[in-house]
């Protein structure tokens, strides 16, 4: 068993067992708080958002649709937007960390 913290997850302490333990690559799911919380503390090397017609999930993370994220290199989250297209009837969005 592995403990990150008590109460909330110390994202740097798991990350760094995670790495010990030999991975290399994680896709992190989650909703508004849990993905802000990784981008606040820069451990991401790519972002891929699909952003679908209907907006649904929690308050207090970046969205998409309340700009936090839309802009290219604009926003708390040190993100810069790399492409945009269209997938069936929402957008897929690819973002990487501003220090690239």
């Amino acid at each position: 068993m592995l403990r990150c913290g008590s109460g909330k997850v110390d994202l740097r302490r798991l990350m760094g067992s995670l790495g010990a333990a030999g991975m290399r690559s994680v896709m992190v799911e989650g909703g508004g708080e849990v993905i802000a919380a990784f981008l606040r503390a820069g451990l991401w090397d790519e972002m891929t958002v699909y952003y679908a017609p209907v907006v649904i999930g929690g308050k207090g993370g970046p969205t998409v649709a309340d700009g936090d994220l839309a802009g290219a290199g604009e926003g708390p989250y040190g993100v810069r937007r790399t492409s945009v297209s269209r997938l069936g009837e929402g957008t897929l969005m690819r973002f990487l960390p501003k220090r690239r």
